[in-house]
């Protein structure tokens, strides 16, 4: 579609430089040099096709950008919001000293989802900005293995494991670790 709007844009151009041309000869008012060289037509042609073309061209590219990272910037927030929920899973379960089978459960499944998430989004920037988020997506493997060993590695899965506060502040620094780090890479994205 974008060719042939390309292919009737020129042809258009065509058709007005050659009317142009039949009625600047007929016109008697208006006299201009017939001596008129192959590379001033050139000149003049490629001027209009600059002044036009480059800008659209121009800006659907910069759209096509910004889509793209809004698309990543929308997968770290629905990240960020399961971490949340996993959060409130914990605290629930600090607020009465025990975890049960059903919170059990909606913890590991928040984790899983948290990990295809997380797959998701490392595949979706490195096939965007492969160079310029290597780095990024290193530390995203790190972050995230850090929050699951610190909610996973402990006896917090066992049923019945009775809560200490200790395990609530870690779980808290490891949560909110994490957290900055995802917010950090909504800024990064946006700076790609």
């Amino acid at each position: 579609m974008n060719i042939f709007f390309r292919a009737i844009t020129a042809l258009l151009f065509i058709l007005l430089g050659f009317t142009l041309g039949l009625i600047v000869n007929d016109f008697p008012l208006l006299t201009l040099d017939t001596k008129v060289g192959i590379g001033d037509v050139a000149n003049i042609i490629l001027a209009v096709v600059v002044a036009f073309l480059v800008p659209i061209s121009l800006t659907t590219w910069l759209d096509n950008k910004r889509h793209v990272k809004d698309f990543i910037i929308e997968e770290i927030q629905e990240c960020l919001g399961t971490i949340r929920c996993i959060k409130e899973y914990v605290d629930s379960c600090c607020i009465t000293k025990k975890t049960l089978r059903k919170d059990i459960i909606k913890i590991m499944f928040k984790l899983k989802d948290n990990e295809r998430q997380i797959s998701s989004l490392r595949n979706q920037l490195k096939e965007s900005f492969s160079f310029k988020s290597k780095k990024m997506v290193n530390e995203l493997i790190t972050q995230q293995s850090e929050y699951w060993k610190r909610l996973t590695d402990g006896d917090l899965l066992s049923k019945g494991y009775k809560i200490n506060s200790d395990f609530c502040k870690d779980h808290d620094a490891a949560f909110y670790k994490f957290q900055d780090y995802l917010k950090k890479c909504i800024h990064s994205v946006n700076n790609f």
